[in-house]
Order: structure tokens, then C-alpha cells, then sequence
């Protein structure tokens, strides 16, 4: 019987341990997001190609608004115009651009 004790205890204790390895990499999962990558994977050259990948998939979101001419990630959105033109692009009931624009 103390085997059994004892066997009862190992897997109580492999249990445990699996759980809390799960939940770990759950934890660090989130912390660093999908792609792994965490605060010190942010180098400058990191987020400015992150940021001229963005501006390029939304210049191309934009081709075919004329009054759009989108050049930077910052100055570019400050009146909200772009916003809303990517918004009437994707779900144009739900913003009347020629009233924005």
C-alpha cells in the first residue's frame, strides 16, 4: 500500500508540474505575443520596417482614393481621414466619404 501511496504522489506531483509548465508557456505566450517576440525583440530597425510594411499595405489599401496621399504614419492620420478611408473601403455603409471628405 505505501506504493500505492507513493506512486499516487509522483503522479500528483508529474501532474502538477505539467500544469504549471503549460501555464507558463501559455504566460509567455502572451506576454510576447503569437511571433515570440517581447520588449527586447523591439530594436528600432524591428519597428521602423514594422511601421514602413504598414504604411505600404495601407498605401495600397488607398490607390484608388485620389485625395489620399499617404507618405508617413503620424502625420498622415492626425485628421482622421485615412482612418475613415480605410474604414469606407472595407465597410463603406458605415462611413459616407464624400460627407468626410
Amino acid at each position: 500500500m505505501a506504493n500505492s501511496s507513493a506512486a499516487k504522489q509522483l503522479k500528483e506531483a508529474n501532474t502538477t508540474a505539467n500544469h504549471t509548465s503549460v501555464f507558463s508557456a501559455a504566460k509567455k505566450k502572451r506576454r510576447h505575443g503569437a511571433g515570440g517576440l517581447g520588449e527586447d525583440d523591439l530594436s528600432p530597425s524591428v519597428v521602423t520596417a514594422s511601421a514602413d510594411t504598414l504604411l505600404g499595405w495601407f498605401q495600397r489599401q488607398l490607390e484608388s482614393y485620389d485625395c489620399m496621399a499617404l507618405t508617413d504614419m503620424t502625420y498622415s492620420f492626425q485628421s482622421g481621414l485615412a482612418l475613415c478611408a480605410i474604414i469606407h473601403r472595407y465597410r463603406p455603409e458605415l462611413v459616407d466619404f464624400q460627407v468626410v471628405h
